[in-house]
């Protein structure tokens, strides 16, 4: 892969050097957010050098990171309904915070607040829905799944220093469709299968990360090295799954909507190995050509 992050009206960040990064073993997921440190409404995260990609933590993290905060004060009862994460600057290796605040408290939905810091700078401000079940008389209507290419079948993309951004250690990825960055292909979208290596996280954790954790398909399109960073990002969460378990290959399908004046939107849905939709994420990024 060769997306690495940049800052919002800059140019594309080089993947740091970090020359003992690699003797230390990665840190998973499960054990970052496990090491997290509430103090009332702030919370306290160590974000590692292995979640890094350039000069920023991977933006899947930092939004994971504030939803986990804001279950963390709000409390586990509303189902999280959307999350609209906006990319400020950067989270670097070290002390991360997440502040909540919640703006509007209502019967049935209520409405917060995350505000991630690093370096006493706002890195990323995420705003949260959180809404009950309404009882009403419509039909339930999700995504229909599109079969492709097994991942039993397909050849695992290797994480390889130095190309691929440093967090992608903790992903494991098959490509059903679409082309891998700078290969010159002419496919605008793909289908990537997924899994996140270490112990099992809460659904919406996952689904989180997984929608932010592969490369724009315009990325394909070029035998150049691309580079890209997303800007503001929504993703919206689809309670019609109906197993609970994570175990097994999710899948993230993404179509490029547009590209223009160097900038890309795209779409996403991140489904479940049962195959029930579990996520819709749409992201504007910066890409840098």
């Amino acid at each position: 892969m060769t997306i690495i992050a940049a800052l919002p009206n800059e140019g594309p960040i080089p993947v740091p050097t970090a020359p003992d990064a690699h003797l230390a073993p990665p840190v998973r997921f499960a054990d970052l957010i496990a090491a997290r440190r509430r103090d009332a409404d702030l919370v306290h995260f160590d974000v590692p050098h292995d979640w890094q990609q350039g000069i920023t933590a991977f933006g899947g993290l930092v939004a994971a990171m504030a939803s986990c905060a804001l279950r963390d004060v709000l409390g586990p009862r509303l189902p999280l309904r959307a999350l609209q994460v906006n990319f400020i600057g950067p989270v670097p290796a070290g002390p991360a915070q997440v502040q909540v605040r919640t703006l509007r408290e209502g019967k049935s939905i209520t409405q917060a607040q995350a505000i991630v810091t690093a370096n006493d700078q706002t890195a990323c401000l995420v705003s949260a829905v959180l809404g009950a079940p309404r009882a009403n008389s419509l039909i339930t209507h999700a995504p229909t799944f599109t079969p492709s290419r097994q991942p039993e079948s397909l050849t695992e993309l290797p994480f390889t220093p130095g190309k691929t951004p440093i967090f992608f250690q903790h992903f494991r990825s098959r490509w059903a469709e679409g082309d891998p960055p700078s290969t010159g292909g002419n496919s605008l979208h793909s289908k990537i299968w997924l899994q996140l290596h270490g112990a099992a996280v809460p659904r919406e954790l996952l689904t989180i990360l997984f929608a932010d954790a592969l490369p724009s398909p315009v990325m394909g399109t070029t035998r150049s090295q691309v580079f890209g960073a997303s800007l503001a990002w929504t993703i919206e969460f689809l309670d019609t799954a109906q197993s609970a378990d994570n175990e097994g290959w999710w899948r993230a399908d993404t179509e490029l909507v547009a590209h223009s004046q160097g900038y890309a939107n795209q779409l996403t849905t991140i489904w479940t190995p049962q195959g029930e939709a579990a996520a819709r994420s749409q992201q504007v990024m910066a890409i840098y050509a």
